[in-house]
């Protein structure tokens, strides 16, 4: 989840990192996965056209959470119920 200069919150998932020589400090490019975030962007003036392929900028300040992909083993122990061991 990434906090754009147009007053937008999307998501973008992260392409590459690289570090800027200048500043020294992390700089991330990456491309947006929702339709709806496009059009949001759209509405606020900004001409983007196509979702995971244009690569976009992202400063590390501009970061405000990180959604990751849930974890397949913990989806699979979901329906596990396992009972405690009663102490005699």
């Amino acid at each position: 989840m990434v906090d754009t200069f147009a007053a937008v919150q999307v998501k973008i998932r992260v392409t590459r990192k690289e570090v800027n020589d200048f500043t020294k400090k992390d700089v991330w490019y990456g491309v947006l996965i929702d339709e709806a975030d496009a059009k949001a962007l759209q509405r606020a003036g900004v001409p983007y056209t196509k979702i995971n392929v244009d690569e976009s900028f992202i400063f590390e300040h501009q970061i405000v959470k990180l959604v990751r992909a849930p974890n397949k083993e913990r989806i699979a122990d979901a329906g596990i119920v396992r009972k405690r061991k009663k102490n005699r």
